[in-house]
């Protein structure tokens, strides 16, 4: 049987554990709250349909999974935990095995393809982006809320046959690319669209397609993004960008996006590794985000002022 440990056991991670149930996965957490919640529901609880579905686990706390035993490492934290994450996958995935980062932002993917390739060269470092609605309910309790998919590649390079074999492991829809970069750009553009109008709006992303002023910052959002792939030479997997960003935001309209979530939760967002990122590739390039800057300090300084 395929060895399948998940860092992070959120949203994100939760989904992952259900989509591997098949392979009874490895869970990992820094938490001791979660491995409480684990042993009372009997594993991690996902809900789909308004049904709910025990996916049966082993978990550890980070530094206990046994060092160098799985073949596929998921990465399901938030971008500003990729480096301790990055380290426990290095330790625990197998000197030929995969690792896939299924994160927002950009910066994370980069991180990971160093630090592996430095140590563990024949491990195949890839990036998965997701566009399922999952919302994490508490501690070992995740609820689906719109079907999506899992697109998963190496940046840069075509997939080899331990990452198309992901699609026999995992349950859902799987698809396996031969560059990530296309796609994880038009789920950053999406993102930056959406995130931080809602989680300074306090609202759910109904607000992008019905204020218009929302829609208005969005747009001028989408612009600054597109401005930057312009530069950087890259072909994104949809034409029209802004379209796009509407029909997510139509088709996920009740959703509250993580970064509202955080912001309510009084937890730290991931502003830094998506408006902060492109406003950042934007200063490297000589390219005016003032848009996108702006957004980055408005919501780090919600995250600093907050409490006080």
């Amino acid at each position: 049987m395929v060895s399948i440990a998940i860092i992070g056991i959120g949203a994100v991670g939760s989904l992952l554990a259900y989509m591997a149930k098949e392979h009874k996965p490895t869970v990992i957490y820094r938490s001791e709250i979660y491995g409480e919640a684990i042993d009372c529901y009997g594993g991690i609880v996902v809900q789909v349909n308004q049904e709910d579905h025990v996916v049966e686990v082993e978990h550890y706390l980070t530094g206990k999974a046994p060092a160098n035993s799985y073949d596929y490492v998921f990465i399901a934290v938030k971008a500003h935990d990729t480096a301790d994450a990055v380290k426990e996958a290095l330790r625990i995935v197998k000197d030929n095995g995969i690792v896939v980062l299924v994160q927002n932002g950009i910066g994370g993917l980069e991180l990971a393809e160093k630090v592996i390739g430095e140590n563990k060269p024949d491990v195949g470092v890839a990036g998965g982006v997701l566009t399922y609605g999952v919302l994490r309910e508490r501690a070992g309790i995740a609820r689906i809320t719109g079907i999506g998919e899992l697109i998963i590649g190496y940046k840069g390079r075509k997939a080899d046959e331990r990452l198309m074999k992901i699609k026999d492991i995992l349950n859902g829809n799987i698809r396996i690319v031969d560059d990530i970069g296309p796609y994880r750009w038009l789920k950053l553009i999406v993102n930056a669209a959406i995130n931080p109008v809602t989680a300074l709006l306090n609202a759910s992303n109904r607000v992008i397609i019905e204020l218009e002023e929302a829609w208005i910052i969005t747009k001028m959002i989408v612009k600054e993004a597109l401005n930057v792939i312009k530069k950087l030479g890259i072909e994104l997997p949809v034409e029209d960008v802004l379209g796009y960003v509407w029909e997510v935001a139509y088709k996920t309209a009740d959703n509250i996006s993580s970064m509202a979530q955080d912001i309510r939760s009084g937890r730290k967002t991931e502003i830094e590794y998506i408006n902060g990122a492109i406003a950042r590739i934007a200063r490297e390039n000589n390219i005016d985000a003032p848009v996108n800057t702006l957004l980055t300090l408005l919501v780090r300084g919600v995250e600093k002022w907050r409490g006080k």
